[in-house]
C-alpha cells in the first residue's frame, strides 16, 4: 500500500466506478480524495438515495445521467491544498447528467476563507487547443481557440444540476470553474468550450436554511443561478426526474424499493415544501419507516413462536442422546 497524503501527493483514486443502468446506492458512504465515485456510460441511470460522499477534486464525476437525494457531498481537507471540486462531469450532448437534489453540501473547517472550493469543472467539454508534449510525459498548452469545439469531444456537453440544496459559505461566489491546462511557462489557461457547458444552481440555501439571493453573485462562471419558489421546485423536480427516465410511467425505472424516499430534510425557506414529492405517486417519505414499525410486534411474536417450540425440541434431543449412550454402554 502506498501513502499518497503528504502535500503535494494527492493522485486520482477511484472509489466507486458503476457501469450499469439502474444502479441503486441507499445510504452508501463512499469515501475518497480525488476521483471518488464514477458514474460512467452515456445513458446509464444512477440513484444514490442518501448517504455520505467525500473526496476533494472532481470527486462526483462521469457521463452517465445520475440523481442524488438528500446526500451529504463533503469536501475533505488535504494538506497543502487550498482548492477544490465537487464535481466534473463529461455528459453527453443527449443526456441529463449529474442531479443533486435537496442535497447537502459541507466543507471541511481546515479550509480558510480564502480557499477556491466550487460546485464543479466541465471535464472534456473542451476548445480546441495545441499541446506539446515533453519527453517525461508531461505537456503544455501552445494555442487555444475558444470559439471552436474540440474535436475530439464533439459530443461532450458537461451537465451539473443543484436542486434545492445547502451550500456552504465556503464556496466561491463564482460558484463554478472552467477546466484549464497550463502553458510553456506554468501559467494556467482556459480551454473550456463554454457554449456547451450545461451549469444550474436553482434555490440554493444557506447553512441556516435561508435562500441565496442570485443578485449577491454577479460573478458566476460558466453556469446559471436561480431561486424558486415552491411550486418552481416542485416543477423543476418533476422535470428533471422526467428527463432521467424516473418514475412509474411506461419505460421509466422504479427503484427497487418502490419508495423514492429522501433520506435528507432539513427545514427549508421555501414555504410549506419540507416534505419531499415521490414521483409518480403520493406516498408518504415515512412510509417505509412505518411499515417497518407496523411489523415490529408481529416480527417479536414470531420470534417467541420459535424460542417456544425450540426448547422442547432442543430438550427431548439431549434425552434421546442420553439414551442412545447408555445403549451404546
Amino acid at each position: 500500500m502506498v501513502d499518497h497524503t503528504a502535500a503535494g501527493e494527492q493522485t486520482p483514486a477511484v472509489a466507486l466506478n458503476t457501469q450499469a443502468d439502474k444502479v441503486y446506492l441507499k445510504n452508501s458512504r463512499i469515501i475518497g480524495r480525488q476521483d471518488t465515485l464514477y458514474v460512467q456510460g452515456a445513458g446509464n441511470r444512477v440513484y444514490v438515495d442518501g448517504g455520505y460522499i467525500e473526496g476533494t477534486v472532481d470527486f462526483v464525476f462521469g457521463d452517465a445521467n445520475a440523481y442524488f437525494a438528500g446526500t451529504e457531498l463533503h469536501m475533505a481537507a488535504f494538506a497543502g491544498k487550498n482548492n477544490g471540486y465537487f464535481t466534473a462531469a463529461n455528459t453527453k450532448k443527449s443526456g441529463v447528467g449529474l442531479v443533486f437534489d435537496r442535497c447537502n453540501l459541507t466543507v471541511a473547517a481546515a479550509y480558510d476563507d480564502d480557499a477556491k472550493l466550487s460546485l464543479g469543472r466541465p471535464w472534456q467539454t473542451f476548445a480546441q487547443y495545441t499541446q506539446v508534449r515533453k519527453g517525461d510525459g508531461s505537456s503544455y498548452v501552445t494555442g487555444v481557440d475558444l470559439g471552436t469545439k474540440n474535436s475530439a469531444y464533439t459530443d461532450t456537453s458537461s451537465a451539473v444540476t443543484y436542486l434545492d440544496s445547502t451550500m456552504s459559505s465556503k464556496i466561491t461566489k463564482n460558484r463554478w470553474n472552467v477546466w484549464t491546462s497550463k502553458n510553456q511557462s506554468g501559467k494556467s489557461v482556459d480551454v473550456t468550450f463554454h457554449d456547451d457547458v450545461r451549469f444550474a444552481e436553482y434555490a440554493s440555501h444557506d447553512e441556516t436554511g435561508a435562500l441565496l439571493d442570485p443578485a449577491d453573485y454577479k460573478n458566476v462562471v460558466l453556469g446559471s443561478m436561480s431561486a424558486l419558489d415552491e411550486a418552481q421546485v416542485q416543477a423543476k423536480r418533476a422535470e428533471l426526474l422526467a428527463a432521467l427516465g424516473f418514475g412509474s410511467a411506461a419505460g421509466q425505472w422504479v427503484v427497487p424499493d418502490g419508495a423514492w424516499t429522501f433520506a435528507y430534510d432539513p427545514n427549508y425557506s421555501t414555504g410549506t415544501d419540507v416534505q419531499p414529492t415521490q414521483p409518480g405517486g403520493n406516498a408518504s417519505p415515512n412510509a417505509d419507516s412505518a411499515a417497518k414499525a407496523d411489523t415490529m410486534p408481529e416480527t417479536g411474536s414470531a420470534i417467541i413462536a420459535v424460542v417456544v417450540v425450540a426448547v422442547p425440541l432442543l430438550v427431548a434431543g439431549l434425552a434421546l442422546v442420553a439414551v442412545r449412550r447408555n445403549r451404546q454402554q
